[in-house]
């Protein structure tokens, strides 16, 4: 009886039985699965998280501790976490295969155009989830890449400044991390249920599109024929999601510490591509790497329907089609890889022709360190978000750059550069290193073992006693001539032991003793 009150005012029996015995074609085969994978693991996203954020508090003091909780001492809460994060990644492929399944299918032509559009609007809001959800546990790795992405997002103009302003400003903090939790939990979900449900009813209206030459054979019911396949490749997708999850877990680094300006970011595997791509562009420029491609990009996608309006569907019968779609992928799978594998710490440094002193090499190090390169390139190796400084140090002095490390406000008003707390020597060696740079004079490549011995010599107080590149006192014998008289032995039980003749302050760790011998004989 209730069963008949239910179905008399809802019509769900009707709904239900147009879309299960709705024929498909005989052509529609396990390609056709990905979309129900990405639907399924969006579900699977929305349980995940919502069980997630009923043990999740978004403030800075907070968040970091409650994420740990749910490793320790939520039941079942670390599986729950490393689901939720690698079927981020998962769903994300999903979307990437099932538009790149359409678009050699030729799926976006009439009258599935719209279909096509939605479809790139719901990959857009894969990757909007991906990004707010990165900064939730609020790690080193998470604060410092939303940090990038902060600074990627202001180079856009005019509506840079309105969207960085829109998540909490220019500093990541609590703002930030608020809206985060907002958008990722309520704004992004209900968007994207909005897209899928308009989707879904486009797929019913116009079929799904299967290859381009259709297999012989009747239309059959989609239930249970390809039903079947879809409920299989989910239980396949959702098997190596288990074992992902099982396996390698959901990684949670050190708390986020906005002083530890050391630690070098990168983002998921998914935004490498325009994270390698800010390499290109240098100065005013950066704003072609940050928002002038990829707007491009974004507009191909959305124009494609207009753009390819003939009725052919079969792939090698569009060659401007396959050839744009092969340049675009091979170009962002070029650049992801290449962002992944890549490291900012060079092989070598560069410094002007001439003398390189111990405390030049400290600050090279520091430069290093500090994670400097995560902004700007010297003569086009680093980063391009800032500008490059292969000759800074003819631009500015020594005071000016100080006050730009310690005290950015001082300098501009409105800075992206991060305040730096170093000790006075410190930035004494990063001042002196950046105010020596003028590449224009010549260059000199110094080898990593010479900065890194440099380093430890400035660092260790070598210089009260000795003299290397004329900096350094003359109370012991200069760095130069213990190079000429004393072997590489000598020099490292010298180091190792201490004491002795003259005086060693204190034993070197051994880990430090070769770079400082290799700097030593390498004067």
């Amino acid at each position: 009886m209730m069963h008949g009150w239910f179905e008399e005012r809802l019509g769900l029996r009707a709904l239900t039985r147009a879309i299960l015995e709705k024929p498909v074609g005989a052509h529609v085969g396990w390609s056709q699965t990905l979309g129900s994978v990405a639907f399924f693991l969006f579900f699977l996203q929305a349980v995940t998280g919502g069980v997630l954020a009923l043990h999740y508090v978004p403030t800075p003091n907070d968040a970091y501790a409650a994420v740990a909780a749910m490793d320790t001492e939520v039941t079942l809460g670390w599986l729950l976490r490393s689901i939720h994060r690698w079927g981020a990644s998962l769903m994300v492929v999903a979307v990437i295969l099932h538009l790149a399944r359409s678009f050699v299918h030729g799926a976006y032509k009439p009258p599935r155009e719209a279909t096509w559009i939605v479809g790139v609007g719901l990959f857009l809001l894969t990757l909007a989830f991906g990004y707010t959800g990165y900064l939730l546990p609020w790690d080193q790795r998470a604060y410092w890449a939303t940090t990038v992405g902060t600074w990627i997002m202001a180079s856009i103009p005019v509506a840079g400044a309105l969207l960085v302003q829109a998540l909490g400003g220019p500093e990541v903090g609590g703002a930030t991390l608020s809206r985060f939790f907002i958008l990722h939990i309520l704004l992004l979900p209900a968007a994207s249920v909005a897209l899928l449900v308009l989707h879904l009813y486009l797929v019913q209206r116009h079929g799904v599109a299967g290859p381009p030459v259709e297999n012989p054979g009747p239309p059959r019911p989609f239930y249970p024929f390809h039903a079947v396949k879809d409920l299989a490749a989910c239980l396949v997708v959702f098997a190596i999601l288990l074992t992902l999850a099982a396996w390698l877990g959901a990684p949670l680094e050190a708390v986020a510490d906005p002083t530890d300006t050391t630690y070098l970011p990168k983002p998921e595997w998914y935004f490498l591509f325009l994270y390698e791509l800010l390499k290109f562009f240098a100065g005013q420029a950066v704003v072609v790497g940050t928002a002038l491609l990829p707007l491009a990009g974004l507009s191909l996608l959305l124009m494609l329907p207009l753009l390819d309006r003939s009725e052919e569907r079969r792939m090698l019968h569009r060659p401007l089609a396959l050839a744009v779609g092969i340049s675009l992928a091979g170009g962002l799978l070029y650049l992801t890889v290449l962002g992944g594998t890549s490291t900012p710490k060079p092989g070598v440094f560069l410094a002007p022709s001439g003398p390189v002193t111990p405390r030049i090499l400290s600050g090279m190090a520091l430069f290093e360190e500090k994670g400097c390169q995560s902004c700007h390139s010297i003569q086009g190796k680093g980063m391009k978000l800032a500008p490059d400084l292969y000759r800074v140090g003819v631009k500015r002095d020594a005071e000016w750059l100080s006050r730009l490390l310690t005290d950015p406000k001082s300098v501009f008003s409105s800075p992206s550069m991060v305040k730096y707390a170093l000790a006075p020597e410190d930035l004494k060696a990063l001042v002196g290193y950046v105010a020596h740079l003028d590449l224009t004079r010549g260059v000199r490549r110094v080898p990593r073992p010479m900065v890194a011995g440099g380093a430890m010599v400035y660092r260790h107080g070598c210089l009260t006693c000795h003299q290397a590149g004329g900096e350094g006192k003359q109370i012991g014998m200069a760095l130069e001539e213990m190079k000429k008289n004393r072997d590489e032995k000598w020099l490292a039980r010298y180091l190792e032991q201490g004491g002795g003749h003259p005086p060693v302050p204190s034993p070197l760790p051994a880990s430090e003793v070769p770079s400082v011998v290799a700097y030593i004989r390498g004067l």
